[in-house]
């Protein structure tokens, strides 16, 4: 289920008025596999935790 939801999604990502609409909200179409996406979630978790923690950002 994964596998094929992730296929449908990079599919639906490399349509040109979807591209389109992404650049124009300054975003990118990047697509991947789940691991790829997996790593940058964690990667970027990593990442916001330690600016939260140097700025003494605390969650509510």
């Amino acid at each position: 289920m994964i596998l094929k939801l992730n296929m449908e999604i990079n599919r639906i990502l490399k349509l040109p008025e979807v591209s389109e609409v992404l650049v124009k909200t300054g975003s990118e179409s990047v697509g991947g596999s789940p691991e790829e996406f997996g790593n940058y979630i964690a990667f970027e978790t990593a990442k916001w935790a330690k600016v939260a923690k140097i700025a003494k950002i605390k969650g509510e």
